[in-house]
């Protein structure tokens, strides 16, 4: 196969990936027709154990392969329950020996893994530690937010960026390009990089307040205006449709006026604190809510970008009743400080502190590869290819379709095997050898594929590549093997039409 040949002439994560699975899958095996306590039993649950181990440390579709032998695991404990003839201690034993080697030692070999890994990310590469919260810029080496106090309250009067807090953590932002629907207003969208034209001026609701000679903090509940920095406009909610969410109850968030508009209710945004209720706004701890009152919604972003002319950046809407993970910013930075400085906090313990940077880089690196890396990129197979196509090579395509051919016929074969079932005929039917494996070794590979196909009709990018496909396509030709078994032990006419497929497909292959 092409894409196997490929693969062997470059290191790559792929296939290892697939060693990985091959060794899960072998071991698996291996330890299902093992005798229970066996020195040979231990020795290949504890080869399992280490096997998912090392597939979810390498990727994230080894969770697949871990989430397979889990399920498959789960039914064997299943009919080990139904024996009678154990007792509840053997039970006990059962269960409690493949959760550890199942559950807990592949977590930890996972955690070993990242937390070698993160130690070692201790230098500020600006490309990436962009997308990072101040908690984990803070670990890290030469990185400005190391010399900048954060505030420990929001002032009226100040300049502050502020940051989204699900997706990617990116900036509330507007730039002097307008809408071309709506209100045709200028934009405001979630910008994935530090940039002047993320700055907002704290404002308060009453424009005759002198709030510039004695420092006055923001407090929970209250009404304030946001203005734009550098074009002088007031962050605005209105009636008007957004341009990519276009629901009867989705509202349109723009800039309106100019530096000397003091704005009207559709400009007055109430904040709500989440979590802690705190004198004044803490940027690093608390998250809030701006709530628009003239139009009576509340401030979020989703994952949707807008089309070219607002260069691609993530649309930022007011929706009512919103989702509220979709809704929940914070304050980075501001150029106003009071004596009382609010410090990074950073945890003394070791372990707690590991896990919450470990926490946030899966969830970013995740987010990271449909946002950035991949976002409008296209791969040799696209989303829109599979399941009708595999490459142009002749027989990389019919193998792929002998996979699901195989899968799909088992299917079928089980659907009328349980329409035909009739509980109350208590004949017992003696079925052959060849036959109990092709229904328990279909079922498991059928499963398997499914779960490590689950990447491709479920991606939210179009950058997919044939050897990603690796995993899936091994435990397809498993279930084809295991067709072809119990095919070849049918009877004569079966194996002859093994025969002249394999002759066929090889003659048009080598043509």
């Amino acid at each position: 196969l092409r894409v196997f040949r490929e693969e062997t002439l470059r290191v790559s994560t792929d296939i290892f990936q697939v060693c990985f699975l091959a060794m899960s899958l072998y071991s698996w095996k291996s330890f299902k027709v093992t005798k229970p306590f066996s020195k040979t039993w231990y020795k290949y649950l504890l080869f399992l154990s280490i096997s998912l181990g090392l597939s979810i440390s390498n990727k994230f579709v080894g969770f697949m392969t871990w989430s397979w032998i889990l399920s498959l695991s789960i039914v064997q404990l299943w009919n080990i329950i139904a024996d009678v003839r154990l007792t509840g201690k053997q039970v006990f034993t059962h269960f409690a020996l493949r959760f550890m080697a199942l559950v807990l030692v592949p977590t930890i070999i996972f955690l070993l893994s990242y937390y070698a890994h993160i130690s070692t990310l201790t230098q500020d590469l600006t490309d990436f530690s962009t997308f990072m919260s101040p908690y984990y810029k803070h670990t890290l080496e030469n990185n400005p937010l190391n010399e900048i106090v954060p505030p420990g309250r929001v002032y009226y009067g100040s300049t502050i960026t502020i940051r989204h807090k699900d997706s990617l953590g990116g900036y509330l932002h507007s730039h002097e390009l307008n809408y071309q629907s709506g209100s045709h207003e200028q934009q405001v969208t979630l910008y994935d990089f530090p940039d002047n034209n993320n700055e907002w001026i704290v404002e308060h609701k009453n424009e005759n307040k002198d709030v510039s000679s004695k420092a006055v903090a923001v407090k929970n509940g209250e009404n304030i205006r946001l203005r734009h920095r550098l074009t002088g406009k007031l962050l605005r909610a209105s009636g008007a449709k957004p341009p990519v969410s276009e629901q009867d109850y989705d509202r349109e968030v723009s800039c309106t006026g100019d530096a000397n508009y003091t704005g009207q209710s559709d400009e007055l945004w109430k904040i709500r604190f989440s979590g802690r209720l705190l004198e004044g706004l803490v940027p690093l701890d608390t998250t809030f809510q701006l709530t628009n009152q003239g139009q009576g919604c509340t401030l979020l972003s989703h994952d949707l970008r807008l089309p070219e002319w607002a260069l691609f950046q993530q649309e930022v809407l007011c929706l009512d009743p919103p989702t509220k993970e979709r809704t929940l910013f914070y304050v980075e930075s501001s150029n106003r400080y009071s004596e009382d400085h609010h410090y990074i906090f950073v945890e003394d313990n070791s372990v707690v502190k590991f896990l919450k940077l470990l926490k946030e880089y899966l969830y970013k690196q995740f987010k990271y590869d449909y946002y950035i890396k991949n976002y409008k990129a296209e791969g040799d197979v696209g989303v829109g290819k599979w399941p009708w196509y595999i490459s142009g090579d002749y027989l990389d395509t019919v193998i792929w379709f002998s996979a699901v051919f195989s899968i799909l016929a088992y299917l079928l074969l089980q659907t009328i095997r349980l329409i035909t079932w009739n509980p109350w005929n208590v004949a017992e039917v003696e079925s052959p050898l060849s036959y109990l494996l092709y229904i328990d070794n279909g079922l498991e590979f059928s499963v398997g594929w499914l779960l490590h196909y689950y990447i491709f009709f479920s991606s939210r990018h179009s950058r997919l590549f044939l050897f990603q496909y690796l995993p899936s396509l091994l435990l397809g030709l498993c279930h084809v093997a295991t067709s072809a078994q119990a095919a070849w032990c049918q009877n004569n006419l079966t194996r002859y039409a093994l025969v002249v497929s394999a002759v066929t497909i090889f003659g048009f292959s080598f043509k």
